[in-house]
């Protein structure tokens, strides 16, 4: 869990980069592909985040449903 959710606060701030411009697509595409598949394809995390996820930014939270859940 502790792992998990230092990688997302990792990702988190990748994310403000994004918005910033400071990203590319390239790297911000496989920063995705990895959270989504490695991370989310597996129970656990999600479970994580529905307890936790409220904890980062609206925007992040927003990016996590839509993006890798696919739930928004």
């Amino acid at each position: 869990m502790t792992f998990l959710t230092l990688a997302l606060g990792r990702f988190e701030r990748l994310h403000k980069l994004r918005l910033q411009g400071s990203v590319d697509d390239d790297l911000w595409d496989s920063w995705l592909l990895w959270v989504r598949e490695t991370w989310f394809g597996n129970p656990l995390a999600k479970k994580i985040w529905s307890e936790e996820g409220r904890y980062f930014s609206a925007g992040f939270q927003r990016l996590i449903e839509k993006d890798v859940l696919g739930t928004a």
